[in-house]
């Protein structure tokens, strides 16, 4: 296996599934029922009961439901093995779902609370295209009663918030996102997403123009979207240009940011996606990325560590035979700084 993605390996397992502690360590719920549960998830996780976890509406359930709404992909990135897990499980039980059904149109009901703002918006987007990045729980049409009775009896924490019933309407024919009846007892589970793959690609070469500091947010905003899209369908999309492109942009977001740490995973990640294609001709690309090893290390907090990367960098540009003058003269210039 290369030096590369062994490296990126050592930064993935500290966040992954594979540490029984990861999640409790990094998410630190202040809960303390939240806190138990997602030990025991850490300690007792098991792939096929992924969809069991997420309707217990506890730990797991509300940090995936809050990393997926607020787009935050530094937290996305430690329960991409889970998402993944959950939406296998939800295609399999998809799949027996729509084998029962006698009609080609069904309707589901969600009851929440929804902020104002976004009520207007959704009010004035009338016939328009809705994409919801996230996975979501509904009652089936013969609980719509359930539903309704579940939303105008909460009440709003604060004036922002207001109560609402969505209706879902779904064309079996036409679906392309996975949904089922998981149990009888629990309410429907659905997923319900529409997204268009090169409006994302798109998102990211936009984004590239907003480096000055009071945009950055702005554009950390469109690549959130990008990755978590892209998280979804690394299966299909690895060495893709497109994830290359989005690797390089949050690279420099955070190159803006000083936020040099966490510039250095991004960077390991783009050269990993790089030197898995291994073709000639993205020599000069890949040069790129090594030369920004030089900007990185200029963290004192990080210098070691990045020294110690460029050396199995470097191992790992001989393993592949990249062996064209100008990179390693690079990686030597980022060695000795």
């Amino acid at each position: 296996m290369p030096c590369i993605s062994l490296l990126f390996r050592h930064y993935d397992i500290f966040y992954s599934l594979v540490n029984e502690t990861s999640l409790a360590k990094y998410f630190q719920p202040e809960n303390e029922k939240d806190k138990e549960n997602i030990t025991e998830f850490d300690t007792g996780y098991k792939v096929e009961k992924a969809i069991n976890w997420y309707t217990r509406e506890t730990g797991i359930y509300k940090i995936l439901n809050k990393s997926l709404r607020t787009q935050n992909f530094y937290d996305i990135f430690p329960l991409e093995p889970y998402i993944k897990d959950l939406s296998y499980q939800l295609t399999d039980e998809h799949r027996l779902f729509i084998a029962q059904q006698k009609t080609s149109n069904l309707t589901f009901y969600r009851a929440q609370l929804i902020s104002k703002v976004e009520l207007n918006r959704l009010k004035t987007s009338l016939g328009e295209l809705l994409s919801v990045i996230s996975f979501l729980s509904t009652n089936t049409e013969r609980e719509r009663e359930k539903a309704l009775e579940f939303a105008i009896s909460r009440s709003p924490p604060n004036d922002q918030l207001t109560s609402a019933l969505l209706e879902i309407s779904v064309d079996l024919n036409s679906t392309t996102k996975p949904f089922a009846d998981y149990n009888p007892t629990l309410q429907a589970f659905s997923k319900v997403a529409s997204i268009n793959y090169n409006k994302w690609e798109t998102c990211a070469a936009l984004s590239d123009a907003h480096y000055k500091v009071n945009k950055l947010n702005l554009a950390l905003e469109n690549l959130t979207k990008c990755v978590e899209h892209q998280s979804k369908t690394a299966y299909t999309l690895i060495g893709h240009p497109s994830v290359m492109t989005t690797y390089r942009a949050i690279e420099d977001i955070d190159m803006k940011n000083k936020t040099y740490a966490k510039a250095l995973i991004f960077t390991l990640k783009l050269l990993d996606a790089q030197l898995e294609r291994k073709q000639l001709g993205h020599i000069s690309s890949l040069t790129s990325s090594y030369q920004k090893l030089d900007d990185v290390v200029l963290d004192d907090s990080i210098l070691e560590e990045a020294l110690e990367l460029c050396f199995k960098l470097l191992d790992d540009a001989l393993e592949t035979k990249l062996l064209q003058d100008i990179l390693i003269a690079s990686i030597y210039k980022t060695n000795v700084l």
